[in-house]
């Protein structure tokens, strides 16, 4: 489940201008994640669209995983 929703975010968030890159750190950083594990991601992102941002990330949960 921890890539899908990677990808979800990255789905979501990839055509904004305003974020720049993102990236893993953690255990699926350096693939020792397991079905425990959080998911340590981290996007660098322009201040002023932070609403938007959060706006995208909290989108892409609540339709794909029930979460908001």
């Amino acid at each position: 489940m921890h890539e899908e929703v990677v990808e979800c975010l990255k789905k979501a968030l990839e055509p904004l201008k305003s974020v720049h890159a993102g990236w893993l750190e953690g255990s699926m950083a350096t693939g020792h994640a397991d079905e425990l594990s959080d998911i340590d991601i981290w996007f660098d992102v322009e201040d002023e669209a932070m609403d938007e941002v959060f706006s995208a990330v909290a989108a892409c949960l609540e339709k794909e995983y029930g979460i908001a």
